[in-house]
């Protein structure tokens, strides 16, 4: 793996694999309770009080929603259904201000969140159930593996290959939630734009892609590569001892 010259010099051969053992080293010094333990304690102490917090909270809080609209279902047949909508603001005035380097034209690109009474099919109520439990269920992945990622953090133990997998599970779930966003769109589209196109002039229904969320996605993905890594030269090293 290195090149030996005379005198103490290591010149490696492959600089990414260099480069990505500095980075790995970085993170192994930070992660290490001898090297910065306030630090690490208070980092640590803070991601585990709000994991553990979502993670002991969002059970009762799901149930107590199902409940909620399970009742308004059952009693009224109805439900309020919330749909992204981009308003269009050509009709709208805009206040002139003139100033010496600027001066307002337009509105552009309001957002906004339409409140449909909609009232409920079994297509509709199984869109709804459908919808809910997936998210549910995404959350519960994220929150599960970040606080036995957490766990391994406070042991010590940072690059195991159980933590990339546990990364890996919680990028995809980050994934899964924006294509979940992005198909619930769609599906807002396919059932309420036909509805409401007579008010097309004021207003239309959003897509909602999540690029935010798949770039932490992609972001958290890396990263458990980079513990992978991290892993395999971790486990390399102790096979030299």
């Amino acid at each position: 793996m290195y090149k030996v010259t005379t005198g103490s010099a290591i010149y490696p051969k492959d600089k990414l694999f260099y480069v990505l053992r500095k980075i790995l080293n970085v993170l192994r010094r930070f992660v290490s309770h001898k090297k910065f333990p306030r630090m690490n304690r208070y980092i640590l102490l803070t991601l585990k009080v709000i994991v553990d917090t979502g993670w002991y909270l969002i059970l009762p809080l799901m149930l107590i929603v199902a409940i909620v609209i399970g009742i308004q279902v059952a009693t009224a047949g109805r439900l309020e259904w919330d749909v992204p909508v981009v308003l269009k603001t050509d009709h709208l005035p805009v206040e002139t201000i003139d100033a010496a380097d600027f001066h307002a034209t337009k509105i552009v690109k309001t957002e906004g969140v339409l409140k449909l009474d909609v009232k409920l099919t079994p297509f509709l109520t199984a869109d709804a159930v459908l919808f809910f439990c997936l998210g549910v269920s995404l959350l519960v992945g994220i929150l599960r593996n970040a606080r036995e990622i957490i766990a391994s953090l406070q042991a010590d133990a940072p690059f195991d290959l159980a933590n990339v997998r546990r990364l890996r599970i919680i990028g995809l779930c980050v994934l899964g939630n924006a294509l979940l966003e992005c198909c619930n769109s769609l599906l807002n589209i396919f059932l309420f734009n036909k509805h409401i196109r007579e008010m097309e002039n004021m207003y239309q229904v959003k897509v909602v892609f999540g690029m935010n969320a798949i770039i932490v996605g992609l972001v958290i993905l890396l990263l458990s590569e980079i513990f992978r890594k991290g892993a395999q030269l971790k486990a390399d090293n102790e096979s030299f001892v």
